[in-house]
């Protein structure tokens, strides 16, 4: 069909408007790949589809059209000669006038202007043939929506890509897309007509040419938009109201010819009582304000202050919800806008302050504001009419105008040397303002000296105070601003000098601020206070107000407040959350900014690392109670997140405490407060320093010295000490694990060598990091000090796979005796881990060093599976127990061992291991055994202690051999998981489930006794809640008929409750499966509401009813005619539930009763 004489056919085919659609698009492709393999040319296909492109049949005239516009389409990147892209540009163009073929002749010429340079694009003079062409011969509103869209995304390739072809149009070509766009509704459409708008405004700025001439009727057109009122449902073409009101805000910032028209317009709208229309305004008024020239700005600024100001005052007396504190704080950043609006463009000193910061600080209800601190402060005893005037205003009022002079401050350099040079001294008590001009800066002792004396003296106006916390604010947040841009300010001078005032104020500031904390009573003046050396202490280093001197003084301080047990919590936690924000900072590198002042100034020594943390591990030090002891761990833990330095010497300073008194501790164990100060430390190391540490940094390294510290003083304890209680076991466990599981393999081996040295010996004299030859330890050596073998564990189990260590197999032997051993189970699930691991990561590759007779992974496994375990297991229901003494150790021992081999299990089905299966099968073994009579013989008093063994039994062991299946697949962070470097093979948990599924069905199935099949199904709820639900729904023909059976038993034992709501869950996930699961419930629909029926009156759990209940409406969307028959029966039991005493059940109840009740036999 490709060939070129056959090729005709294909255009007769694709031209003919009767044809089939598939036929048409298949010739279509043909054509296209003859051209894109340049079998044919453009011209050729054009003599060849001539006669169809001019036919006087307008339906295959549109045909012929539209096959050529759609080719071009598809050459797009296909080189092409000048006279053909001329030749099909002209043709398009006149096609225009042709409304039969309109819509292809719009595609062909966006095809032709879309054309790259490289590849041969539209000229300029048939650029400008073709826009005369469309403003000539289109009336755009006229046409269809899809019409529409290509007229005006013509006229938008136009400008974007031949704009200078566009511009001897001049006034037709803005009165053309004027008409274009006027009336539009379409979303999809506006949003090009507002694009078009913006280009135009680009392409004609000049206030005296054709788009300046029209400013007033092109604005009055898309403002017709404002606000976006587009609220119907989600458009799917993906058209939000967002996407609408950004595009529009675009035309409004894109020129300032429309300034006459946009402030009025958004000042009217500010007036709204539509609070969607209030944002509106107040985000396009600011945007604006920055677009355009402070002129244009100047004309309008006492009208927006004054509506700025009202908004502000109206909201700030009572916001009534979320939209009214967007409003307001959108007022804030519209009036730092309209401040830095003001400021640009000035060229000298008088003038930079703009004519909107003048109408501020004139304003009375600042000059006011600021009587009436005077006035507070005891420096103006005739407040005179601004205050008069100001009296009227309500508290929130006056915290408002402290807001926007920090606002003001925030907005520009400029602004910030205004306000703070202005205010900052007049809002505290009165100080003698040096001109920062000045090259005498010698008067930092001069005002703090006067700044004292007048503290002393003077009182602290509430009001002031939080005014002057508010410029300090801003003016940290522009300094961050700074100091993360390059971009400097229009104005030297602002530059240079615009922290002066900050920088001339710092004395007084720091003295009242503190004096404020320290004498205060009220929590309102401490939390000020606080927050204003907070704003002080946060400033980016490169622009910091403080001298080294200063800021120490601030940090020491805020210490002391965070240390004081005088003070609230609330005032301590924000002590807190100020040194947090002084240590967030990092020191910032630029130096564009007040270089005359860093020139003469040392760089910044002090910070949080040498100020606060010595104190603050003191403080720990001298800890004598738990509270405190608790807060100021609470502040080195946070301070430690957020700097790795602080961290590293965090770590090493209270390694170096505890270690040091471990023994003593250790000895202790009797509840004291040194003990429980240990253990504290320990938890906050392991809890929330260490994990935190990066791989690699100084954190870590220093997390390993203080496992090997713990190491050396455990080795140096005195042979007295046999035993560890559980409380402080449990912390130094952690505290190795997890910093064992995060280090590089040289650091894990070092802290191997070390632990197992201790182990052997408990002799840590040796210096040399070169392991000795471990021997196994004697029963007799290690009886009373088993503890050492769980925190040899504890290194184990987070050892990567690649290390090899030769003593692996005594190490093994010692754990496999130590995990069933009748010790603490903090000890023996420790080894049984440590254990698993050991197998999990067993490495058969050994080691240029190791010499021959190493066992392999098999034969460790028999060491402790075969060997180990197993026969342990095996005892469980032995006859031959003398007293319950005995019996009790045996089942303990037994439980112990079963719970060991489940982790056997988990770990080498995680290495994918043949003998996974072994194990398994001996955990259905034994859960067979669990409901088998035994046969006892002897007294009655000993058949009374049978009886009891018996209960034991399913207390202990049942519950250990049910369980063993949900160890398997379930995942735990501490042991056998991707954190604890463990090896992993993909899909090990579906695996495992697919080769235990049969022999658990074939149990069941062969077990006749009740008894037993209850430990089946409980254990079959357990590997059901670790296995994910694409293998359980993948087995769900097996697994489905096992789950009814398991409710069906399970619910009428309250003790099962947890197995009953993991089976209810397993069932949910089929009935919301669609692709598989429904399809299988479908067909248990009766099994299933007999099963629910009783469980959601299962009295023991109300999260059971409630998912029984959820079940059983899931049920209604399953085959009609088998659920429409059993509905009399659910409605029965939903009845019953409508009663529950539980709302939550009730509510449910209500939910199903509905969803039934809409099933009807018609």
């Amino acid at each position: 069909m490709a060939c070129s004489s056959n090729w005709v056919v294909h255009v007769d085919v694709y031209v003919d408007p009767d044809g089939p659609k598939s036929k048409q698009v298949a010739s279509r492709n043909v054509i296209s790949k003859l051209l894109l393999d340049k079998t044919i040319t453009i011209q050729q296909l054009v003599l060849v589809a001539g006669k169809y492109l001019t036919s006087n049949d307008n339906a295959i005239r549109a045909r012929g059209l539209l096959l050529l516009a759609e080719l071009l389409e598809d050459l797009a990147n296909t080189p092409m000669e000048d006279t053909a892209i001329h030749s099909l540009t002209s043709f398009f163009s006149n096609r225009l006038q042709d409304w039969h073929s309109l819509r292809p002749a719009l595609m062909g010429s966006i095809a032709l202007v879309r054309r790259p340079k490289r590849v041969g694009a539209v000229q300029s003079e048939d650029a400008e043939t073709l826009g005369r062409s469309i403003i000539e011969q289109l009336d755009v509103q006229a046409l269809s929506q899809r019409d529409r869209m290509l007229s005006l995304e013509l006229y938008d390739f136009l400008l974007t890509l031949h704009g200078s072809s566009m511009e001897p149009l001049g006034s037709e070509l803005v009165l053309g897309i004027i008409a274009a766009i006027e009336e539009e509704k379409d979303p999809r459409c506006i949003l090009i007509a507002f694009r078009l708008v913006e280009k135009l405004a680009s392409l004609c700025p000049e206030p005296d040419g054709p788009f300046g001439e029209n400013a007033e009727d092109i604005f009055d057109i898309v403002s017709r938009y404002f606000p976006i009122s587009f609220n119907t449902p989600p458009d799917p073409r993906g058209i939000t109201r967002d996407d609408l009101s950004s595009a529009l805000l675009k035309v409004f910032t894109a020129t300032p010819l429309f300034a006459p028209f946009c402030f009025p317009l958004l000042l009217e709208k500010l007036s709204s009582t539509l609070k969607t229309a209030k944002l509106d305004a107040l985000n396009y008024m600011g945007h604006c304000a920055l677009s355009y020239d402070h002129e244009a700005l100047s004309e309008h600024a006492g009208d927006i202050w004054t509506g700025l100001k009202s908004e502000i005052f109206r909201l700030v007396d009572g916001v009534s919800d979320q939209k009214d504190t967007q409003i307001l704080e959108e007022a804030f950043s519209c009036f730092a806008r309209c401040i830095e609006a003001s400021q640009k463009g000035r060229s000298t000193e008088d003038d930079i302050m703009g004519d909107f910061m003048k109408l501020v600080l004139e304003d009375d209800c600042v000059v006011g504001f600021l009587r009436r601190v005077k006035n507070e402060l005891g420096q103006e005893t005739d407040p005179g009419f601004g205050i008069k005037t100001y009296a009227s205003t309500t508290d929130a009022q006056q915290q408002a105008v402290g807001r926007i002079l920090g606002d003001a401050a925030r907005a520009s350099c400029t602004s910030c040397y205004i306000v703070t040079k202005t205010f900052l001294f007049s809002l505290l008590p009165s100080v003698e303002l040096v001109s920062s001009k000045s090259s005498d800066h010698q008067s930092f002792q001069s005002v703090a000296a006067k700044g004292h004396s007048l503290c002393l003296e003077a009182g602290v106006s509430l009001t002031g105070l939080e005014a002057v916390i508010c410029i300090l604010e801003g003016a940290r947040h522009l300094a961050n601003v700074l100091a993360d841009s390059s971009n400097s300010s229009s104005f030297d001078f602002a530059v240079k000098y615009w922290l002066d005032p900050v920088i001339l104020a710092a004395p007084v500031l720091i003295d009242t601020f503190s004096r404020v904390v320290a004498c205060g009573v009220v929590t309102t003046f401490l939390k000020l206070g606080v927050a204003g050396l907070q704003a002080l202490a946060s400033f980016p280093a490169t622009l910091s107000p403080l001298s080294e001197d200063q800021l120490e003084t601030v940090l020491t301080f805020l210490t002391s407040t965070f240390l004081d047990q005088t003070k609230g919590l609330e005032v301590k936690d924000q002590a807190l959350g100020a040194i947090l924000a002084a240590s967030n900072l990092d020191e910032k590198c630029t130096d564009l900014h007040r270089q005359e002042f860093l020139s003469n100034r040392e760089k910044e020594k002090v910070n949080v690392l040498n100020v606060v943390v010595p104190k603050l591990l003191d403080a720990v030090q001298e800890a004598c109670s738990p509270e405190p002891l608790k807060s100021h761990l609470r502040a080195l833990a946070a301070l430690s997140a957020c700097r790795e330095s602080v961290r590293g010497n965090v770590l090493k300073a209270l390694g170096q405490l505890v270690p040091s008194k471990l023994g003593q501790t250790l000895a202790l164990a009797d509840g004291s407060f040194e003990f429980a100060k240990v253990v504290m430390i320990y938890k906050c190391l392991s809890g929330e320093i260490i994990p935190f540490c990066e791989i690699g940094s100084v954190g870590q390294l220093a997390a390993c010295d203080v496992v090997m510290d713990i190491w050396r003083s455990i080795g140096s304890l005195p042979q007295s000490i046999v035993y560890i209680a559980p409380d402080i076991l449990l912390p130094l466990m952690e505290v190795i694990r997890v910093t064992v599981q995060r280090c590089p393999e040289r650091l894990q081996e070092e802290i191997l060598a070390k632990s197992l040295s201790v182990l052997q010996g408990r002799n840590s004299s040796e210096q040399n990091t070169k392991r000795s030859v471990f021997r196994s330890p004697s029963a007799e050596h290690m009886k009373g000090k088993e503890w050492l073998v769980a925190l040899v564990g504890s290194v184990i189990v987070g050892l990567l796979p690649s290390v090899f260590f030769e003593e692996r197999e005594i190490v093994l032997r010692l754990l496999v005796s130590t995990s069933v051993a009748n010790l603490d189970p903090v000890v023996t699930d420790v080894a049984a881990q440590a254990a698993a691991s050991i197998l999990n990561k067993w490495n058969e590759k050994k080691p240029e060093t190791e010499e021959g007779g190493s066992c392999t992974l098999n034969e460790a496994i028999i060491i402790a599976v075969d060997e180990g375990w197993m026969p342990i297991t095996k005892q469980v229901r032995r006859e031959d127990m003398p007293n319950s003494s005995s019996a009790d150790d045996a089942e303990k021992s037994a439980a112990r061992s079963i719970y060991a081999l489940a982790l056997a299990g988990k770990g080498l089905a995680m290495r994918g291991h043949s003998r996974t299966s072994d194990i398994a099968g001996a955990m259905l073994r034994l859960l067979e055994s669990l409901g088998k009579p035994v046969a006892y013989s002897g007294t009655t008093d000993s058949l009374e202690m049978k009886d009891q063994s018996d209960k034991v039994s399913e207390s202990r062991v049942g519950r250990a051999a049910v369980e063993s299946f949900g160890l398997v697949v379930n995942e735990y962070a501490s042991f056998l998981s991707k954190s604890q470097n463990s090896v992993i093979r993909p899909l090990y948990k579906q695996r495992f489930f697919t080769s235990i599924l049969s022999p658990l069905i074939e149990a069941v199935r062969l077990d006749g006794n009740q008894l037993s099949r209850i430990w089946f199904y409980r254990s079959f709820a357990c590997l059901l809640s670790g296995t994910p639900l694409g293998a359980v729904l993948t087995e769900g023909k097996r697994v489905f008929p096992l789950i009814l059976e398991g409710l069906s038993t399970l619910c009428t034992y309250p003790e099962d409750s947890d197995y009953v709501l993991q089976l209810l869950l397993a069932l949910s996930s089929f009935l919301v499966d669609e692709s598989h699961g429904r399809s299988i419930a479908g067909e248990y629909v009766q099994s299933m509401v007999n099963r629910l029926v009783p469980v959601s009156q299962y009295q023991s759990s109300m999260m059971i009813r409630e998912s029984a209940l959820q079940c059983l409406a899931a049920i209604v969307g399953l085959s009609f005619p088998r659920v429409f028959p059993v509905k009399s029966q659910v409605m029965k039991a939903i009845t019953i539930a409508l009663d529950d005493k539980k709302r939550l059940v009730r509510k449910e109840a209500v939910r199903c009763r509905e969803v039934w009740s809409a099933i009807t036999s018609t």
